[in-house]
C-alpha cells in the first residue's frame, strides 16, 4: 500500500488565479466598462503596456507578449563565405608602416579615405526627404529601387 502524503501540498492550489493575472483581468474589465464594448486581448495588452500608472514589470510583460503580433520574427540565416571555386578565402594584407612614415604619403592616404567616405555616405538631403529614415521590409520579388 503506497504511503499517503499529509499536510498542505506545495505550490498554488489548482484553479487559483495569480496576482498578476487577477490585476490584468481587473484592468481589462474596467477598460471594457469604459469603452462599452468587448475589448480585443491585443488591444487590452497594448493599453496596459502604455498605461504609466501600472507597474513597470507588468508593462514590460505586456509589451513582450504583444510583440509577436505586431512585428514579424526575423529568420536566422547562416552565411558561408568562400573563395573562388568554393575554395578557401584569400586575404590581401598591406603594411602601412612604411607609408605612414612619410608625411606626404600619409596626407595622400587621408585624402583618399575622405573621398571614399564622401562617396559611400548617403546625402543629408536624401535623409531630409525621409528616404533613409523610413526603413521597410521588402516583399518577396519586390525590387529595392
Amino acid at each position: 500500500m503506497p504511503h499517503k502524503r499529509t499536510g498542505r501540498p506545495p505550490g498554488r492550489p489548482k484553479g487559483a488565479v495569480s496576482v498578476k493575472r487577477k490585476m490584468a483581468h481587473e484592468i481589462i474589465a474596467a477598460l471594457e466598462k469604459e469603452l462599452g464594448r468587448p475589448c480585443h486581448p491585443l488591444e487590452g495588452l497594448l493599453r496596459i503596456a502604455t498605461d504609466e500608472t501600472q507597474p513597470v514589470e507588468l508593462r514590460a510583460n505586456c509589451y513582450r507578449d504583444a510583440l509577436p503580433y505586431c512585428a514579424p520574427r526575423l529568420q536566422q540565416q547562416a552565411i558561408e563565405i568562400t573563395g573562388a571555386n568554393e575554395g578557401p578565402l584569400a586575404l590581401a594584407t598591406l603594411d602601412l608602416t612604411t607609408l605612414l612614415a612619410d608625411p606626404k604619403a600619409t596626407e595622400v592616404l587621408l585624402q583618399a579615405a575622405m573621398l571614399m567616405a564622401e562617396h559611400s555616405a548617403p546625402s543629408l538631403e536624401a535623409d531630409r526627404r525621409g528616404v533613409f529614415s523610413q526603413p521597410r521590409l521588402l516583399e518577396a520579388g519586390e525590387d529595392s529601387d
